[in-house]
């Protein structure tokens, strides 16, 4: 049972258990969901994103539930159109996720034994957002993920 049909059938059940703090994975959190958890005095939504290839590489917007900041840094995620190429923001693409696998610091040097750079696509599409946040964020969001037809 989802948590839509949860509501549906309880619909004061965030309420009524207490629940300040709504985390949940790779879904985007329909507005009707979100509205329901804040009526709800839910304190926090939080919402992940990524996948068993490449753990976690998106968090929620705490002010836009449905937007997702980049965690750049130990990966690259692009929103790329057809032929491979970074799309504007505002626009819609394929999620692809790249990585290096293989590199070790020691303190002093970067010893590399077989470097691989891994360069995926997540089967997913969204639209791509650089401009700035409320929240205060500065990464690069993405909005509207949905699988790939």
């Amino acid at each position: 049972m989802g948590l839509v049909d949860l509501l549906a059938a309880e619909p004061d059940f965030l309420a009524k258990n207490g629940v300040l703090w709504w985390m949940g994975s790779s879904g985007t959190f329909e507005p009707a969901l979100t509205k329901a958890a804040c009526a709800s005095d839910v304190a926090a939504i939080t919402n992940l994103n990524g996948s068993c290839e490449f753990a976690l590489f998106a968090v929620s917007c705490p002010c836009r539930p449905e937007e997702f900041h980049l965690a750049q840094g130990y990966v690259l995620i692009e929103v790329v159109d057809d032929e491979g190429r970074p799309v504007a923001s505002g626009r819609t693409g394929r999620i692809v996720v790249t990585h290096q696998r293989g590199a070790a610091m020691d303190g002093r040097a970067c010893r590399l034994g077989g470097t691989q750079i891994l360069r995926r696509a997540s089967g997913d599409a969204a639209t791509f957002l650089t401009q700035p946040c409320n929240c205060g964020q500065t990464s690069a969001r993405l909005r509207d993920i949905h699988r790939q037809g």
